[in-house]
């Protein structure tokens, strides 16, 4: 775990000072009211744009590299450091994936994402008697609707995964006592040691233990049988010896298992359990280990022969063709040394080992009857039509649907991987929503004409999307430039949201959609789009995604509606977070492709004034030729870099500073003109480190008294 100091703010004074005054308790607000409140959080604790206190809502139990992955989570979907996410930043958080991480702990900060609509804590580590699990407050997260939490190690379920209002939530193949949960089988219930071999007890227990599984294919995670963990975990594996013949009989002083010399040929029946103390529950396998006399090729030959038998039977079409290939590689080169007749006790025990691993690495194909299954499936979801479903549940059912494909023509699929999939398509099925589509009629060529030009008039034309998003068109007169028929329908795009929100981080509200008309409009349409359930009122960034993620400028929200202009086909998005994007300014020479930025002839600017030069200057960074960022009254200099909100730098070429000091003065205009009058005029005075000739500020390929006169006119403004 990692320790930060964090500032903790007081309660808002200002309510309780409301209180006072008053003699009344003022009265909690609502998550509504707080959603307008640009100064509060839900909770009425902190402020908006307070730091999150990192011992209480981000700092958890888990390993220092789980945690470590944690922090880059937030800080790549809040786009700021650990230290600098502020209760505000939280709140711009709409989906957070936390799967596959190794979470043993879950941070709190949690409890503050009140925008907060997927949470998926899948394929982790997670266990009910930990602190945070327990504790867990999602009860101010209205608009979660999605959360998942199967494939844990959870004995109980939290109280917090039971809150009403979340439509699909998850926690299937955890330790619960029912249906879909988990059970502990021997991946193989047959191991063999030679006479002579000395194992650590520990080691020998894990080579075993990590070998069993859960039924769904998954591993044993190595916390479950860690000896330390027996006593006080909920949750643990243990490993015992049957009655006859104690475990402990080969365990010497050294803490190791010394097989007995005088033996030929015995074994040991060991019990696995896997115990649970939530709930009493409990599941068993057994397995046996067979302690052979290596010594005696006799001994090593007739195991060999007893395996090779065992084996005959087995089912090609079972298993995967990789791990079936491992196997019959191994049962060829036993049977060959079995027929040897100068085989020796060492190459017996050899082939018998590596035949019993390639046996015990078999893995589970898809058999006929799990085909067939997936074969049904795939023609039950083309019975389904895009048009009669919403884009985030109809994509869930495709990609379910890709997977199924992908499995049913993979030699190496596994079984546990096909039932996996069986159950996302099912999964997908029941999250199937219906549309609320309703798509608006063309506005014929003869509307725009009857308004071209004419003040007040306009066209209107009103749909909801597959989703459920209502919206309107209006075209007003004087923006009608070119009357055409136009199609008013626009669509959800899911493909495009994805992309939007691997690019942001995962951060933010956020609105996407693409229109059904193509090319340039009839002119400029106002969309008006109902956008209440994302945004607040206020000032958001917009966008259009197939330009490269190109910032158009800034759009407002009023009484929950998005208002934009949109003069040409594309899809389009909106967010509350300003993106990555390239330098854009009007009063810049910018060469993109060169990656430079030239200041024309001017007076000379501070850090500051030239940040006001780009649009969105605030996300604009600035260095020093040796990469150290500059205060904001520096001077800008040539050879300084400009770092672009895309995370690209520029170089910065002032022209007419040909001293270099950052202004552009009598003592430049001086030097050009000394250098000019020169008896050795030098061609290559004033070149800057982008190859830009600072001294030739009319670009007319020579240096003389009129760069000078220019120079000198420009230090005078």
């Amino acid at each position: 775990m990692k320790i930060r100091g964090k500032i903790v703010s007081a309660l808002t004074a200002g309510i309780c000072a409301f209180s006072a005054l008053s003699g009344t308790t003022a009265p909690l607000l609502s998550l509504n009211a707080f959603a307008a409140d640009t100064d509060r959080t839900f909770d009425d604790t902190y402020e908006l744009d307070e730091y999150v206190d990192y011992d209480k809502f981000f700092d958890t139990d888990n390993e220092i590299e789980v945690q470590d992955k944690l922090e880059e989570v937030f800080e790549k979907a809040c786009r700021k450091d650990i230290d600098e996410i502020t209760y505000g930043d939280l709140q711009k958080i709409t989906s957070l994936n936390l799967s596959k991480m190794e979470l043993t702990d879950i941070p709190l900060c949690i409890k503050y994402m009140v925008n907060l609509r997927t949470l998926d804590l899948s394929h982790n580590n997670l266990q009910y008697n930990t602190d945070n699990v327990k504790t867990l407050d999602l009860s101010a997260l209205k608009r979660l609707n999605y959360l998942d939490v199967s494939y844990n190690y959870l004995n109980r379920v939290p109280s917090w995964f039971v809150l009403d209002g979340i439509d699909k939530k998850y926690i299937d193949f955890n330790l619960l006592s029912g249906d879909d949960q988990r059970s502990i089988k021997a991946q193989t219930p047959v191991y063999y040691f030679m006479d002579g071999e000395n194992i650590e007890i520990d080691k020998f227990k894990e080579k075993i233990l990590a070998d069993i599984c859960f039924d769904d294919g998954t591993a044993l995670p190595e916390f479950l049988y860690d000896p330390d963990s027996y006593s006080d975990q909920p949750l643990y594996v243990v490993l015992d010896s049957n009655d006859e013949t104690p475990l402990d009989a080969f365990i010497n002083d050294d803490e190791e298992i010394e097989l007995p010399a005088d033996v030929n040929y015995t074994s040991v029946v060991l019990t696995v359990q896997l115990f649970n103390n939530a709930n009493n529950d409990n599941t068993k396998t057994t397995i046996k280990v067979f302690i052979l006399d290596g010594s005696s090729p006799t001994t090593a030959k007739a195991r060999l022969e007893t395996l090779l038998e065992e084996i005959k039977e087995t089912d090609k079409d079972k298993f995967t063709a990789r791990s079936w290939t491992n196997f019959e590689n191994a049962q060829k080169t036993a049977e060959a040394i079995m027929k040897y007749t100068n085989s020796t006790a060492e190459m017996l025990k050899t082939a018998l080992e590596q035949l019993d691993s390639a046996y015990r690495s078999l893995v589970l194909g898809i058999d006929k009857s799990t085909k067939d299954v997936l074969n049904e499936l795939t023609s039950v979801g083309k019975t389904y039509k895009e048009e009669d479903y919403t884009p985030s549940s109809w994509s869930s059912l495709q990609k379910a649907l890709s997977k199924i494909s992908e499995i049913s023509s993979d030699a190496n699929a596994t079984l546990s991987s096909a039932k996996s999939a069986i159950l996302s398509f099912q999964n997908a099925q029941k999250g199937l929503e219906k549309t609320r589509l309703s798509v608006p009629s063309v506005i014929p060529k003869s509307s725009f004409e009857s308004i071209f030009g004419i003040s007040g008039k306009y066209v209107s034309a009103k749909g909801t999307t597959r989703d459920g998003r209502i919206y309107e068109w209006k075209f007003y007169g004087p923006k009608v430039t070119a009357p055409a028929d136009f199609n008013p329908e626009i669509t959800d795009t899911p493909t495009g949201e994805d992309a939007i929100m691997l690019e942001s981080g995962r951060a933010g509200g956020y609105i996407a959609f693409s229109t059904s008309q193509t090319g340039a409009f009839a002119g400029t349409g106002t969309l008006l789009i109902n956008v209440s359930d994302i945004f607040s009122d206020g000032k958001y960034y917009y966008y259009k995604w197939n330009n490269g993620g190109k910032l158009i400028g800034e759009v407002s929200v009023n009484n929950g509606q998005l208002s934009v202009d949109v003069s040409e086909s594309g899809t389009y998005y909106v967010s509350n977070v300003l993106q990555k994007f390239d330098l854009v300014s009007s009063s810049l020479e910018i060469d993109t492709a060169k990656h430079s930025v030239v200041i024309p002839l001017g007076s000379g600017y501070t850090a500051a004034n030239f940040k006001k030069l780009f649009n969105y200057g605030s996300s604009v960074s600035i260095f020093d030729a040796d990469g150290k960022a500059v205060s904001s009254t520096a001077r800008i200099k040539t050879g300084m870099k400009v770092a672009s909100p895309k995370g690209e730098e520029y170089t910065v070429t002032v022209m007419g500073d040909v001293n270099d000091d950052g202004y552009v003065n009598a003592q430049d205009a001086l030097a050009v003109l000394k250098n000019s009058l020169s008896d050795t005029p030098t061609a290559q005075f004033g070149i800057g480190s982008t190859g830009i000739n600072i001294a030739d500020v009319n670009a007319d390929g020579f240096l003389n008294a009129r760069d000078s006169l220019l120079i000198l006119k420009a230090s005078l403004r």
